[in-house]
């Protein structure tokens, strides 16, 4: 009597949620029917359930029983939204639809999920513990590169190829196409760099798996591609009739006769034959004949390769457009190193008279520094202290950020030809 309402309602709610928390579960009988739906000459599968509370528990606090109300019958007006039970039902019986007045029906398909951005696929990679923020730009952009997405505006398009090696994966029971495989050999390695695991004791089983693995593969080299598909033309070169193949880049066009005869035609994202294109001149000349470099499509991606080819076979790395913060002259493009070494990113004067020895392992990221003003900043420190650093040793400029930036700022990736041949 001393309480006002509010108070008297407040103190209420509290009693009842603790002594609701004291009192045993709820117990309830279950029940579900399966119902047989015919339209339209086919037949379609039903299921509904529904519950009874048979023992109270807690939610007797709450005025929950297990008893009508003395001499009544509970109607259906009487059924609130926690009432689940299903009314009596025979086995046999036939039952007919009745749709509420005001009701109206729709229509409606099962829609697939959205399709990623690349936003979005950051945080999809961030929830499942799949990569490090310093990895998922260059995740995403050799996703884009190798074709198995196509990008139209910001959503990213799974590409036919794309869909064709992840089938195969899955079917093959490949490790590495296994979220929960990759998320458990993350974690592994993050163990081993806080020295909590011995590498030996992670790589070894790795290793052996994955080799295993890749041994089946090759043994499967060539069993994955659907068989060609000859549509309807001839080869311009050869006269032979001209098929559809697939390649380590997708679906194009290529000659029955293949290898005598190496004509193709790219086949673009739409699925629409491609007319062929010169390669691309650019402003760089070739270091060996002094011709201009044109921009080729190989295996390990875009290269600059030399317009007198066949006659001059010099080639080299496609700068990232990035002055390199050592010599100040030189361009950072990827180098590959021969054998086993570690890939890295180096000044294109590495090589040259006065050679210089600038290289970074992690990609760079396309924003300036605030403070030397050198081109672009590395990512470094996992994920646990994730950090921009200045890539100019001369600098102590860095920051943390936020993995978002890295699709934000980055430098743009460009995708391959959509063919299945080199365009180099």
């Amino acid at each position: 009597k001393y309480l006002t309402d509010p108070q008297r309602r407040l103190y209420k709610l509290i009693w009842d949620r603790f002594v609701a928390s004291q009192m045993t579960p709820a117990v309830f009988d279950q029940t579900g029917v399966e119902i047989e739906a015919t339209a339209d000459g086919r037949t379609y599968g039903l299921r509904a359930s529904g519950s009874v509370l048979k023992v109270p528990g807690w939610r007797a606090v709450y005025g929950a029983t297990t008893e009508p109300l003395a001499g009544e019958e509970p109607s259906p007006e009487d059924k609130t939204d926690d009432d689940d039970s299903l009314p009596e039902l025979n086995e046999g019986e036939a039952l007919h639809l009745v749709i509420p007045p005001g009701a109206e029906t729709h229509h409606k398909q099962t829609e697939p999920p959205p399709l990623f951005t690349e936003a979005t696929l950051v945080k999809k990679l961030e929830e499942e513990g799949i990569g490090r923020p310093s990895t998922y730009a260059e995740i995403i952009s050799k996703v884009e590169q190798r074709s198995y997405v196509i990008k139209d505006g910001n959503k990213l398009i799974p590409s036919p190829l794309g869909t064709l090696v992840i089938e195969k994966l899955v079917a093959d029971n490949f490790d590495l196409a296994d979220i929960g495989f990759t998320r458990k050999l993350e974690e592994d390695l993050d163990a081993v760099g806080e020295a909590r695991a011995k590498r030996l004791d992670v790589l070894q089983p790795f290793h052996e798996r994955l080799q295993a693995q890749i041994a089946h593969a090759v043994e499967q080299k060539g069993k994955w591609w659907p068989e060609p598909v000859e549509i309807g033309e001839d080869c311009p070169e050869s006269g032979d009739p001209l098929v559809k193949r697939w390649g380590r880049n997708g679906p194009f066009i290529g000659c029955t006769k293949y290898p005598e005869c190496r004509y193709t035609l790219n086949i673009g994202p739409d699925g629409e034959i491609e007319e062929p294109k010169e390669p691309e001149l650019t402003d760089y000349d070739c270091h060996e004949c002094g011709a201009k470099m044109t921009k080729r499509w190989g295996r390990n991606g875009w290269f600059l390769g030399c317009s007198k080819y066949p006659e001059c076979k010099h080639t080299r790395a496609v700068p990232l457009g990035y002055k390199c913060p050592k010599c100040k002259t030189g361009d950072i493009v990827p180098i590959k190193p021969k054998g086993r070494g570690r890939p890295f990113y180096g000044c294109t004067n590495y090589r040259s008279e006065e050679p210089c020895d600038f290289r970074v392992w992690q990609k760079p990221i396309g924003i300036k520094c605030p403070k030397c003003g050198s081109d672009f900043l590395v990512a470094m420190g996992g994920k646990k202290n994730p950090k921009l650093k200045c890539a100019n040793e001369t600098c102590d400029f860095e920051r943390p950020y936020d993995p978002s930036e890295l699709l934000d700022e980055s430098e743009s990736q460009e995708t391959p030809p959509a063919a299945g041949s080199a365009a180099g």
